[in-house]
């Protein structure tokens, strides 16, 4: 008798308790806002499209201008088009492989159109704009942000 006594005079939360998970949801709401909010809010300049680890071209989305590699100035063709660029790279030097992709000016974001590549995993891609990266893995091709290069966060693989 004398224990239940006990149990009963227990409150079920201490005030240390309380303010333990007062801390602690205050810290996963930090945590969340800050990477939420850190992630839209990038700027970045521009993106690299690379092949098999070599620099194919860098477009500068604040100067709107691209560097191709010389190795690959016969290997890539650009075209304006509604309100950006249609990026052609080819992989192969007879020009049967092959990604399009389309870089939009004013989302300053870019997406894989086409692909010569059976799955065409990284035409179903989401774009990019400041982090994540396209892959295709087929034809070798890389796309990501300037400066997000290892992101941890990579889009697709195909």
């Amino acid at each position: 008798m004398k224990e239940k006594q006990k149990t009963d005079k227990i409150k079920p939360f201490l005030f240390g308790d309380a303010i333990v998970y007062i801390v602690l949801a205050l810290l996963i709401i930090a945590l969340f806002l800050s990477f939420f909010f850190s992630s839209k809010n990038k700027s970045h300049d521009g993106f690299i499209f690379s092949l098999n680890g070599k620099t194919v071209l860098t477009y500068n989305v604040k100067e709107d201008k691209f560097d191709i590699a010389d190795e690959f100035l016969g290997s890539v063709e650009i075209e304006d088009k509604d309100g950006g660029y249609q990026v052609v790279i080819y992989s192969s030097a007879d020009k049967t492989k092959s990604n399009t992709a389309f870089i939009n000016k004013r989302e300053k974001s870019v997406s894989v159109t086409d692909s010569t590549c059976k799955k065409e995993y990284c035409v179903h891609s989401p774009s990019i704009t400041s982090d994540g990266v396209i892959y295709c893995d087929p034809h070798g091709l890389k796309i990501a942000p300037i400066g997000a290069e290892g992101t941890s966060r990579p889009i697709v693989v195909g």
